[in-house]
């Protein structure tokens, strides 16, 4: 299991090496637990670090998807410097913006993959991997900047799926 380092200085969560992978469910999880773990003044002055919403039910055994939000508070979240080029994944939910959630550290590729329909689920680890590897490669060859690869992702991904339909 995957652990976190927060830095409440600069507002930072950082995902402990060695994990490379990580799903919205478990960092709801590991952030509540940590909120959880706050001195009762921190959370009156609202250090409270994250919003979540979701896994309600929607009929036809379906449920929603998880949705986490860090940035309404100011907070962003990265993966730990690594030694060598790093493919770190975010996934099994929504990660929601108003601006930069992630911030990038040595070494670190940060995917962050929702939900395509906004409902509970994953695309198929199969489509995650081709368009995960299709991003990677691109991105590598380009030598692309961070910002771009949210945009990379989409393109990349409507590509595989008009091909398919």
């Amino acid at each position: 299991m995957a652990t976190l380092s927060f830095d409440y200085v600069n507002k930072k969560i950082t995902i402990d090496a060695p994990a490379t992978s990580i799903t919205v469910q478990e960092l709801v999880n590991l952030i509540r637990t940590e909120e959880d773990r706050l001195d009762r003044t921190m959370k009156d002055d609202g250090w409270w670090i994250l919003d979540a919403v979701g896994k309600e039910s929607i009929g036809g055994g379906s449920i929603s998807a998880i949705i986490m939000d860090i940035t309404s508070r100011g907070w962003t979240i990265g993966f730990e410097a690594r030694g060598s080029l790093t493919k770190c994944i975010i996934s099994g939910g929504t990660v929601v913006a108003s601006e930069t959630v992630t911030f990038e550290t040595a070494n670190t590729h940060i995917l962050v993959l929702s939900p395509v329909d906004g409902v509970g689920g994953t695309i198929d680890e199969l489509a995650i991997d081709a368009v995960t590897a299709a991003v990677w490669a691109a991105n590598a060859a380009a030598n692309r900047p961070a910002a771009s690869q949210g945009e990379l992702l989409w393109r990349t991904f409507l590509s595989q799926f008009n091909a398919n339909t």
